[in-house]
């Protein structure tokens, strides 16, 4: 990401300055950048940051609440322990994830995954329970005769 350059730098450009306390309210800052601020305990209510582009930065233990994430981009971020709740994921994409170097489970409780894909992924020790299974498949093989057979030869 390259600096924006300005007409006067001497107008526009802050270095070094303790801005800690401060508070901006309707304020224009479109197409500004920050470069190794510390914002820690900052809250942005009401704001546009649409086309945000944040890279290398500490936001853990941050809340995102009511917020529009739509068409945003994620690659190479450490979500463990995080938490997802009244989400909405229609056409969302998970590639190439992991559970990370302890393999803490993941869990989906009360999700809606209808008509949802899962390909091309290690699903050892994975365990479904309490769900409308109706119309699932594994590799094209329609659960309910999977169940069905694995009855009759458990009887």
């Amino acid at each position: 990401m390259k600096r924006i350059g300005t007409s006067s730098n001497k107008e526009s450009v802050f270095k070094n300055e303790d801005m800690k306390n401060s508070q901006y309210e309707n304020c224009n800052l479109e197409n500004t950048e920050y470069y190794q601020v510390n914002l820690k305990n900052s809250s942005f209510v009401g704001s546009n940051i649409r086309n945000m582009n944040m890279s290398n930065c500490n936001v853990s233990q941050s809340k995102f609440r009511n917020i529009n994430f739509r068409s945003s981009s994620y690659a190479d971020l450490n979500l463990s322990g995080s938490k997802f709740s009244l989400v909405i994921l229609g056409g969302v994409q998970f590639k190439d994830t992991s559970l990370g170097e302890n393999k803490y489970p993941i869990s989906f409780n009360r999700c809606d995954l209808e008509g949802s894909t899962i390909s091309s992924s290690n699903l050892k020790n994975m365990e479904i329970e309490n769900c409308d299974i109706a119309g699932m498949k594994v590799n094209s093989i329609p659960m309910e005769k999977l169940l069905a057979l694995y009855n009759k030869v458990k009887s």
